[in-house]
């Protein structure tokens, strides 16, 4: 989203749980959209989370598409972005999701397009049959459009009943004059009051789906004035919000894999809870790729190891590793986020590497969908080896936001979106939990002792 004024500078499932907190987690994974090649790890393609499917009360979804002028370069074409939007709302219709589905566009103000859209015809209407010039036609002030008073409006009709999809470049429009980093710091508080606001009416939560598709068309830059690309890929953002239920259910009844193959690139889940799970999560010490000697001082599941003792390795350093089985089937988050081992708290003498489990068949693993292998060179006598799985933003949000886009035509600044993180962290912080507990998805404390 930008202002086309010249003027104008631009800026799975977790478990019922018990008490009153607020908890959100993120995703992190694998980018294949479209041809685009990131070159860094972390922009890979994310594979979804396993999420179940349960059976709740249909709800009426609403979709508003972005038709300012800075969304024409997704239509200009046979574009990933069609195809994407076309199949997933279609996906939406034929699941058991779907009380109406009612479509508009959305700018200065929405557009009523279809209410309770219910053929083929109207919904290859609303997104396969758009061109730059269609979409100006389809109305609105596509010159000038406030993404904070987007949301604000799309989230006014969010309750236990309705889910609200945006789907937008999410890009603010900056007035003129006005610094950027100032400006998006402000636009994020807001976008944490309206949230937290509708919070304390409603359980809802929000899912953000990143992707890619190719782009030939106007870009607006922060400092004004416009720059034509031609044939790049950029990202945009499908933002659902609506019932935890509901959410839950999309995530569950989606088809992630067909969905990357059009661009679909990561995620980003909030919502709230009502107890802090990471107490809850099911662990236990294993024997499985032990370096050097241990004792498992039973039960497993109550993580006491004792008589432990190093190996030397050739070159007569000591080591020593234990491991431990976790279940992280009730956290919805994409695989990456469980193997980026930047997500760990641990003690300093200690490093950490994880694995999924492969077999869940074998009955030492089943029930378990992950292995911590714990590793050290600084065994000591008797310690507590704590392990905590951070609750926090995944690194594709930062890698992909930008606070200066002016060099727009640089490939790297092309994968990026102007103002993103503030938008991210904004949703977030409206969800954050107040004790400092509550800041982790996995809690474990290993009573290790030596032999």
């Amino acid at each position: 989203m930008r202002s086309i004024k010249s003027s104008h500078l631009r800026a799975f499932i977790a478990l019922l749980m018990l008490s009153f907190v607020l908890a959100c987690t993120t995703g992190d994974g694998d980018n294949g959209a479209e041809d685009h090649k990131t070159g860094q790890k972390e922009n890979a393609v994310q594979v979804a989370p396993r999420c179940d499917k349960k059976e709740i009360e249909k709800c009426n979804f609403n979709i508003y598409l972005e038709n300012s002028g800075s969304m024409d370069g997704y239509v200009k074409g046979v574009t990933k972005f069609e195809d994407c939007i076309y199949n997933l709302i279609s996906d939406i219709k034929i699941s058991h999701l779907c009380d109406s589905l009612n479509l508009f566009y959305i700018n200065s103000k929405p557009i009523e397009w279809q209410r309770n859209a219910r053929s083929t015809e109207e919904l290859y209407d609303f997104i396969n049959r758009l061109e730059p010039s269609t979409f100006k036609e389809r109305g609105g002030n596509r010159k000038t459009s406030d993404l904070q008073h987007i949301i604000d409006t799309v989230l006014e009709s969010v309750n236990e009943k309705n889910v609200s999809v945006i789907i937008s470049d999410l890009i603010f429009s900056l007035g003129q004059g006005k610094s950027a980093v100032d400006y998006l710091a402000i636009q994020q508080s807001t976008i944490k009051t309206t949230f937290a606001e509708k919070l304390e009416k409603h359980n809802i939560s929000a899912l953000m789906l990143q992707c890619y598709s190719g782009f030939s068309g106007m870009y607006y830059p922060m400092e004004g004035g416009k720059i034509e690309l031609s044939g790049v890929q950029r990202p945009y953002y499908i933002l659902l919000m609506g019932p935890d239920g509901a959410i839950k259910n999309f995530i569950g009844n989606i088809d992630f894999d067909k969905l990357k193959s059009r661009g679909y690139a990561q995620m980003f889940y909030c919502h709230k809870h009502e107890v802090n799970p990471a107490k809850f999560r099911k662990s236990k010490v294993s024997i499985k790729d032990r370096i050097g000697y241990y004792d498992i001082d039973m039960p497993a599941t109550d993580c006491r190891i004792k008589n432990a003792d190093v190996r030397k390795d050739k070159d007569g350093k000591s080591r020593f590793q234990f491991s431990v089985m976790v279940d992280f089937s009730t956290i919805l988050e994409a695989e990456g986020y469980f193997t980026d081992t930047s997500h760990y708290e641990l003690p300093a003498n200690y490093t950490i590497q994880v694995q999924p489990v492969i077999d869940t068949t074998e009955t030492a693993t089943s029930g378990y969908t992950h292995i911590l292998k714990l590793s050290t060179n600084d065994l000591r006598d008797h310690q507590n080896v704590f392990i905590r799985l951070k609750d926090e933003l995944p690194s594709w949000v930062n890698l992909g936001s930008s606070t200066d886009d002016r060099n727009i035509r640089n490939e790297d600044e092309q994968k990026k979106t102007f103002g993103i993180l503030y938008v991210v962290q904004g949703i977030s912080d409206a969800y954050k939990r107040s004790k400092d507990d509550n800041k982790y998805l996995f809690i474990a404390d290993v009573d290790v002792k030596k032999k």
